[in-house]
């Protein structure tokens, strides 16, 4: 039951709201201005707990202030967002951070060092809610900023965001060129954790590039140079990086380990952001894995965090990925709903791959559910992203498996007998087969090129595509109709997701269940399996 004090709070909001506004404007800002008051001696030395409520009084005092007042109050303001916005318990909700950093923006310039700060803040809001337009934009006014008060830490780090987002805009020349420059601004500091930083970023150069041990020699070389940096999660952050190369490089146990000592530290320093971010990339490696009761609860976690926070980039990873494990567990409503929210915030954001590797995997679940033509254009687009970002290197493994796949859920359609109602399996077209092996010598081409160990996606996709295609062309040399659902080999789907689909046919379409049952009784067993 509700207390005494919270019914009467209820019940009297609005006659307290309606008696505030009967007061003058100068009144008004007078009671603000006393709350401010009041507040700062209950938090001495604790303000950095109420900073953001101060600077709402603040600003909410502003208005009915004299001239006199207005500009202390405006600087009083200022004090407590930036305040806020570096605070150790500072803001989780990037819109938040961008909403509070762009009001320091606005008002009028009292402390260069604090508008640096909001603008710092500003662009890192913005990396995880806004557009790639808009973050590049930020970084640009946060280079000049740096570069006219002469902060070469903050010039070093915003030269590094735009190198970064050269390279999500497939520019590598152009990111190569900001890295020299950050480098070099990071040498004229003298700091050792400032050069650690920018040789861990330009590891992503080498990495973009295909070269996978320089990548991970500088990444190790960066570690215990900003062990001792006074960011506390710089480090930490290092070490992400290299587990996700490893990850990237199929080293998934080494990735796994790191990922979990890495959960544990940023715990340690409160940082739910950092928890995140572990849980998300531990879900994705359980994922691979097959190990989806351990995928589901991390995954979940990080989605919960990132759609709190505003994190749409890390929202469209973990929504993905959280999409992929419902329909390896048959729930494919979810992950409908799932992949369309992943898709939203992927575009959002602006970054070609994300977007990419959304769309493959929304191609893949309408394949899955029988809508051949729709996968198609899903994963042309999907292809037409990642050449926009110049990262034709990820095709084969993304994007030419769900072409595999459609091209033989195409060859292997139930066909009627001629001159009667009657339907039956053929065996699958013969004028397919060209185009699998085509697709199929790009995937291994892809394959021979890569310089990564085992247990990699383009590994994975060469394999699947095999067993695919050998499945097929045994069956046109048998006469026979092959073992393929939609695009998949039976023996490729879990139970779960066979019963699921199995369901799903026989609630939209009952007749397509019944062809399929009485056409080809062997393919139906298997799925029934």
């Amino acid at each position: 039951m509700a207390s005494a004090e919270e019914i009467y709070l209820f019940r009297h909001a609005v006659y307290r709201e309606a008696a505030y506004h009967l007061q003058v404007p100068s009144a008004r800002s007078g009671l603000h201005r006393a709350v401010i008051a009041i507040i700062e001696r209950a938090w001495r030395g604790r303000l950095g707990e109420v900073c953001i409520e101060l600077a709402r009084h603040a600003r909410a005092a502003q208005d009915g202030a004299s001239a006199a007042e207005l500009a202390g109050l405006q600087q009083l303001e200022v004090q407590y967002l930036v305040l806020g916005l570096v605070a150790p318990n500072r803001m989780d909700s990037a819109q938040a951070i961008v909403e509070s950093a762009g009001r320091v923006l606005a008002l009028p310039e009292f402390w260069p060092a604090a508008r640096l700060t909001a603008q710092a803040e500003f662009a890192g809001g913005l990396r995880n809610y806004g557009r790639l337009e808009d973050v590049t934009r930020a970084y640009e006014d946060l280079c000049r900023m740096a570069a006219e008060q002469g902060d070469l830490a903050r010039y070093s780090d915003a030269l590094i965001q735009r190198a970064l987002f050269a390279l999500h805009e497939g520019d590598d020349v152009a990111a190569e060129q900001y890295f020299d420059r950050a480098q070099k601004a990071a040498e004229e500091l003298g700091s050792g954790s400032a050069i650690g930083w920018v040789m861990a970023a330009r590891a992503n150069l080498h990495d973009f590039r295909g070269d996978f041990a320089t990548a991970e020699r500088l990444m190790r070389e960066a570690v215990p140079l900003v062990e001792h940096s006074t960011r506390g999660s710089l480090a930490l952050a290092v070490r992400g990086n290299l587990a996700n190369l490893l990850a990237q490089q199929g080293r998934r146990d080494e990735a796994i380990a790191e990922y979990l000592r890495l959960r544990e530290e940023f715990a340690a320093l409160d940082s739910q952001s950092g928890v995140a971010t572990a849980h998300s990339n531990l879900g994705r490696q359980y994922l691979l894995e097959g190990r989806l009761e351990e995928a589901e609860p991390m995954i979940r976690q990080a989605m919960q965090f990132h759609v709190r926070a505003g994190i749409r980039t890390s929202h469209a990873f973990s929504a993905t990925n959280l999409a992929e494990v419902c329909m390896l567990q048959g729930r494919f409503d979810e992950a409908q709903s799932l992949l369309d929210a992943a898709l939203d915030s992927a575009r959002e954001t602006g970054i070609h791959q994300r977007s990419a590797a959304v769309l493959v995997a929304r191609a893949g679940f309408e394949l899955m559910c029988g809508h051949e033509q729709t996968a198609q254009e899903l994963v042309e687009q999907a292809r037409a992203e990642f050449e926009a970002a110049r990262s034709n290197v990820y095709i084969p493994e993304y994007c030419d498996i769900v072409r595999l796949r459609i091209a033989a859920a195409m060859a292997t359609t139930v066909l009627a007998q001629r001159g009667t109602s009657r339907l039956r399996a053929e065996p699958p077209q013969r004028r397919w087969l060209p185009v699998m092996r085509q697709i199929m010598a790009g995937i291994e081409a892809a394959l021979a090129v890569n310089r990564r160990p085992h247990g990699t996606l383009i590994e994975a996709a060469a394999m699947a595509g095999r067993a695919l295609l050998a499945e097929l062309e045994a069956a046109v040399a048998g006469n026979r109709p092959a073992l393929v659902f939609r695009g998949w080999l039976a023996g490729e789907l879990r139970p779960a997701q066979r019963k699921a689909l199995l369901a799903r046919m026989h609630k939209r379409s009952p007749s397509q269940a019944q062809a399929l049952r009485q056409s080809h009784p062997a393919l139906w067993a298997a799925m029934s399996a």
